[in-house]
C-alpha cells in the first residue's frame, strides 16, 4: 500500500505529551530498565530499598529510557493510524479526487465559472449549453475527446455536482457539492494567495475572544466594573469627538476590513451546502432505521407521532437555525441593512474593484436566497419524514422490505440445491421488458424518413443596416446608446443618477435598458445614499420600480474643461477636434452636429 506524506506528517505534528520526546527516541537504546514500582508489603529495616541506577554518558535514565519508547511506540501508532484514515480519505473524498484528477484543472475552471456566489443552482439545459460552449475554447489547449453530456454525468457520478429534481418542475437542475466547494476553495487559495495575517482578521479573533470570556464571566462585581470601564471609555470618545471631531481610519485600513467581511462570506456557501448534505443525511439515515426497524426506531416513531421534528432538533439543524433565525430578525436584518448602505456610501468603496463591490452589495440579499433555500430543504424533508409515518407508508415499506428479505432467504435455502435454470412449473410474468440479445436489434436507419422531393431554395432578400441594427436590438443591450445618453446629460450638470438619465433618455428597450443602465452604474459608476423610483414603458402600460441609487460624476467639476469621453475606449475613436488645457478648442466639422461629450466619468 502506498502511504502518503500527508498522513505521516500530520502524525509527526500531533498533539501529544511526547511529541518533544518522540524525535530523539530512535537514537537511544532500546533495551532500557525502568524502575520498580514499589511494593505493597513494607520492606524490613536489613533489606532497604535498592536504589535506581544512576545515569551513565551513554545512555539515559531507566525512567527517561521507558518514557522515549513509550513515547516512540505511541507515536508509530499514531502515524500508522493518521496514514491509514488518510488513504481511506483519498479513496473516498470527492475533493481530494478533483484535485488529483488529470483533467483537474480544466473541470475547475469549468464549475467555479459556471457556479459562482449569485448563482448557486442551474438549470440541467444551461448548464449543457455552457459547458459545451467551454470545452468547444478549452480543446485548443487540452485533450478532452468526449461530449458535455458525459463530462457532465461524470462529474455527478464523482461526486463533483449534486443532481436534483425539483417537486414542480420538469428540468433538473445542478449545484457543487459540498466536496467541490472545498477543492475550489482550496485551488482559488493556491492561484491567489490571500495574506490572511492582517490587523483586521487579529481584530476580529480578538474581539471574538474578549466577548466569550465577558459572556461566560459568573464573577458579577467584575461584570458591572467591566460594563462601567466601557461606558467611561464611551463618554470619553463622545467628548473627544464633540471637542476635535470624529477620527476615522484609514482608507487602506477600511478596505482591508471589506476584503475580511468578504472572505468570511465567501466561506458560507460552502458551510450551507454541508449542512443541506448533513440533514439529507439524517433524513435518509432515519427512514432507514425505522424500515429495518432497528434498536432505535421505536423512539423514531414515538418522536413523530409526539410531533417532535427530528430533523431540525438534530445538531445541524440547530446550528443553522441560530444562523437563519438572526439573519431574519426583523431588528438584526434592519440594522445589518443599514450599515450596509452606510458602507456603500463611503468614497473608499470606489476603490474596490467591480466584482468585490458587487459582491459586497449584493451581500445580505445573497445570505438570505442562500438560506431560504437550506431552511426550505429542511422543512420539506421534516414534513415528508412525519408524513411518511403518520401515513402508514413506514408500515406498509416495512412489510414489503420483509417480504424482499424473506423471499431473498428462501432463494438462497433453495440455492444450495437446485441450479438457477432448473424449472420448477411456474410461470411468472415480468412487468419490466424482457432483455433481448444483441442480434435482434435493428439499426435503425435515417433514409427511411427521408423526404424524396427536394427542398426548393428561396431567393435571398435584402435588408438595410437599420433593420438590422433592430434585429440586434431585439436581444442584445445597446450600450454606445446608453452610453451617450449618460454623456449627454453630464454634460450639463456634474452628477447624474440612473433616473435622472432615464428622465431625458427613456428606456428605449424597455427593461434591457435599465439593466443596460445599472450594469454601468455597478462598474464605473457611483453609490449614493437613498434609493429612487424608475419607471419605464412596457406593452401592457407604465412599469415602475425603486432602486438603490447608482449613477455617475463628471471627471471635472468645471464644464469648460474638456476631456476625453469615458466611453470613447469602449465605443469610439478619440474625437480629432478634442484639446488640452490652454489651447482654444477648434470647432467640430460642419456636417458633424452631434455635441462631443466633454467632462465624464465615473
Amino acid at each position: 500500500m502506498r502511504w502518503g506524506g500527508v498522513g505521516v506528517l500530520g502524525a509527526l505534528i500531533a498533539p501529544g505529551e511526547n511529541n518533544r520526546l518522540m524525535c530523539v527516541s530512535d537514537t537511544m537504546t532500546s533495551s532500557t530498565t525502568s524502575t520498580p514500582a514499589p511494593s505493597s508489603t513494607p520492606s524490613t529495616p536489613s533489606t532497604p530499598p535498592t536504589p535506581p541506577p544512576a545515569p551513565t554518558a551513554g545512555a539515559g535514565s531507566s525512567f527517561t529510557g521507558g518514557l522515549l519508547a513509550s513515547g516512540s511506540t505511541a507515536a508509530t501508532r499514531s502515524i500508522v493510524a493518521s496514514a491509514i484514515a488518510y488513504e481511506r480519505t483519498r479513496s473516498s473524498s470527492p475533493a481530494w479526487g478533483l484535485l488529483r484528477a488529470a483533467n483537474g484543472p480544466v473541470v475547475a475552471a469549468i464549475l467555479s465559472q459556471v457556479f459562482h456566489t449569485t448563482r448557486r443552482v442551474v438549470v440541467g439545459s444551461e448548464l449543457l449549453a455552457e459547458v459545451t460552449d467551454a470545452l468547444e475554447d478549452l480543446r485548443e489547449h487540452f485533450d478532452l475527446p468526449r461530449a458535455a453530456v458525459a463530462y457532465i454525468n461524470e462529474w455527478v457520478s464523482s461526486g463533483y455536482l449534486i443532481r436534483r429534481s425539483p417537486t414542480g418542475t420538469t428540468e433538473e437542475t445542478y449545484e457543487l457539492s459540498t466536496e467541490a466547494l472545498s477543492a475550489l476553495d482550496f485551488i482559488a487559495t493556491l492561484a491567489t494567495p490571500k495574506t490572511t495575517a492582517t490587523r483586521s482578521r487579529l481584530a476580529t479573533m480578538a474581539q471574538a475572544l474578549h466577548d466569550l470570556a465577558n459572556h461566560t464571566d459568573p464573577n458579577a462585581a467584575a461584570v458591572i466594573a467591566r460594563l462601567e470601564g466601557e461606558r467611561a471609555a464611551i463618554d470619553a470618545r463622545i467628548e473627544a469627538i464633540r471637542t476635535h471631531g470624529v477620527d476615522m481610519i484609514a482608507d487602506d485600513d477600511a478596505l482591508e476590513r471589506v476584503h475580511n467581511i468578504l472572505t468570511l462570506v465567501r466561506d458560507l456557501p460552502a458551510d450551507f451546502a454541508r449542512v443541506r448534505s448533513e440533514v439529507e443525511n439524517i433524513a435518509v439515515s432515519l427512514r432507514a432505521e425505522i424500515l429495518n426497524r432497528s434498536v432505535g426506531a421505536a423512539e423514531i416513531l414515538d418522536g413523530v407521532f409526539r410531533g417532535v421534528d427530528l430533523i431540525n432538533d438534530s445538531d445541524a439543524g440547530r446550528s443553522f437555525h441560530g444562523f437563519y433565525d438572526l439573519l431574519f430578525d426583523p431588528e438584526s436584518s434592519a440594522g445589518l441593512d443599514a450599515a450596509l448602505t452606510a458602507v456603500l456610501s463611503r468614497p473608499f468603496i470606489s476603490r474596490l474593484d467591480s466584482e468585490a463591490a458587487e459582491e459586497l452589495a449584493w451581500m445580505v440579499k445573497n445570505l438570505e436566497t442562500a438560506s431560504t433555500d437550506v431552511h426550505t430543504s429542511m422543512t420539506t424533508l421534516a414534513r415528508s419524514l412525519r408524513r411518511f409515518v403518520q401515513s402508514r407508508e413506514a408500515e406498509s415499506q416495512q412489510a414489503l422490505l420483509a417480504s424482499i428479505q424473506q423471499a431473498q432467504a428462501l432463494a438462497i435455502e433453495v440455492g444450495r440445491t437446485m441450479k438457477p435454470a432448473t424449472s420448477i412449473g411456474v410461470d411468472i410474468e415480468l412487468s419490466a421488458r424482457s432483455f433481448q440479445p444483441i442480434s435482434r436489434l435493428r439499426l435503425y436507419d435515417p433514409k427511411d424518413s427521408y423526404i424524396s422531393p427536394e427542398v426548393d431554395e428561396a431567393a435571398p432578400g435584402t435588408a438595410t443596416l437599420e433593420e438590422l441594427i433592430a434585429r440586434v436590438r431585439e436581444s442584445e443591450i445597446d450600450f454606445a446608446e446608453l452610453h451617450r445618453a449618460v454623456d449627454d446629460v453630464l454634460t450639463r450638470q456634474a452628477t447624474a443618477t440612473v433616473g435622472e438619465v432615464l428622465a431625458e433618455h427613456p428606456a428605449t428597450q424597455g427593461l434591457a435598458s435599465i439593466v443596460g443602465l445599472l450594469r454601468i452604474s455597478f462598474e464605473e459608476g457611483t453609490r449614493f445614499e437613498g434609493t429612487e423610483t424608475i419607471s419605464w414603458s412596457t406593452r401592457r402600460g407604465t412599469a415602475t420600480a425603486t432602486l438603490p441609487r447608482y449613477g455617475f460624476r463628471r471627471a471635472h467639476p468645471d464644464p469648460g474643461t474638456e476631456v476625453a469621453d469615458y466611453a470613447d475606449a469602449a465605443h469610439t475613436d478619440a474625437d480629432p477636434g478634442e484639446t488640452t488645457p490652454g489651447e482654444t478648442p477648434s470647432s467640430p466639422p460642419a456636417a458633424d452636429t452631434t455635441p462631443s461629450a466633454p467632462d465624464t466619468l465615473f
